[in-house]
């Protein structure tokens, strides 16, 4: 077994979509919340984010939040109105900045 751990140093830089909080049943035409939580780490005071919410692969809503160093995580809320009956795949993606030490965490 190997085990790895990360700091949170300024040397390092990541933005990670770290959870999603959701009901998993979306009843058709009614609003939905994804409350999502964004963790930025390494970057300059106030360095725009945009958090991006997808649906089947297309994106339906961006918001952008500013990153904080004395408050690393932040909750960004999204609605959804379901326009179809059936499943989906909603994702939701922060950018990534340059450096991002992993950027495959970036989205959920």
């Amino acid at each position: 077994m190997h085990a790895f751990t990360f700091t949170e140093t300024a040397d390092l830089t990541d933005v990670a979509v770290t959870h999603i909080a959701h009901n998993p049943f979306a009843y058709h035409l009614n609003v939905a919340t994804l409350d999502a939580t964004v963790r930025a780490t390494g970057l300059g005071e106030h360095t725009p984010i945009e958090v991006t919410l997808f649906e089947e692969g297309q994106p339906i809503a961006t918001q952008v939040i500013h990153a904080r160093a004395k408050q690393p995580e932040q909750s960004v809320r999204f609605e959804l109105v379901p326009r179809r009956v059936g499943p989906r795949v909603v994702t939701i993606r922060a950018s990534a900045p340059p450096g991002d030490l992993l950027p495959t965490n970036n989205e959920r």
